[in-house]
């Protein structure tokens, strides 16, 4: 009987794990597949939220504003193609910058982070698109390491080819030293220099300098725009972000040396 009861268990025990063993490796099968597919679901969506964010972000660069100067100058104004070239400037504030090991990193030498460094690519590449915007004939810029990155990087995707410095890039410390006092008394300055350059050079091939960009930093940047602009204190550029690109163009500014008779005449 002991037997008899020994063997019945013993049936009934091996039936009953077969199943288990069988709805386990169900269980498992069904847990690996759902696992595998969610997976490859989140795989699926985040390159789709990727893809989105680069395609927004480059429709937004697509639609930077250029703004006109002028008397009755409101903000999303679009510099219009004309026979005349306008006297035009365009303002870069560098890319967003790196604060990885900053504290032993001199403020100068800081680069862009890698976010900087894409936004840059992207300006220049929506630049390179837009049959509006001039290359510039003359670049002002700071020569601290983040601005230098982001005129590299912004001109070799303008230009589609390797930008040569040299002819049209003016480097200062002044834009650096500069940036917390204000850019317009020196821009006027450097820009009659030049002016006065060009008129007394005896070559007739000396280019004419209509078509200046300023790489700088914030926060002079930002009051050189609003300055550029006429812009009441309510609807002034309250921050200038990171990468932005803006082109103010002066009608009928015939001389460099005079904007600042021509912003004062305007902005009364």
């Amino acid at each position: 009987a002991a037997d008899l009861n020994s063997i019945g268990r013993d049936d009934g025990s091996s039936t009953s794990t077969t199943s288990l063993r069988q709805f386990s490796r169900f269980s498992s099968t069904v847990t690996s597949y759902s696992a595998k597919h969610s997976i490859v679901f989140l795989l699926v969506l985040l390159m789709t939220i990727a893809i989105i964010a680069g395609r927004f972000q480059q429709e937004w660069y697509n639609s930077l504003s250029l703004l006109r100067s002028s008397s009755k100058n409101t903000k999303g104004s679009i510099i219009v193609n004309s026979e005349k070239k306008y006297k035009t400037l365009y303002l870069l504030r560098h890319a967003k910058s790196s604060w990885v090991n900053s504290s032993n990193i001199n403020d100068y030498d800081r680069q862009l982070s890698p976010s900087g460094r894409k936004v840059a690519h992207t300006v220049g590449k929506s630049l390179y698109k837009r049959d509006d915007v001039d290359l510039p004939d003359l670049i002002l810029a700071s020569p601290s390491m983040r601005t230098r990155e982001t005129l590299d990087l912004v001109m070799a995707a303008w230009t589609k080819r390797t930008f040569d410095e040299s002819n049209i890039i003016l480097y200062s410390e002044s834009w650096y030293d500069l940036s917390d006092e204000g850019y317009f008394n020196y821009l006027v300055h450097v820009l009659s220099e030049e002016e006065d350059a060009s008129d007394g050079s005896s070559s007739n091939d000396a280019p004419n300098v209509d078509t200046v960009m300023i790489v700088g930093h914030n926060p002079a940047i930002e009051k050189l725009l609003n300055k550029l602009l006429f812009f009441s204190p309510n609807d002034q550029v309250q921050h200038y972000s990171p990468g932005h690109f803006y082109a103010v163009s002066f009608p009928t500014l015939e001389r460099w040396s005079d904007l600042g008779g021509y912003i004062g005449e305007k902005g009364r």
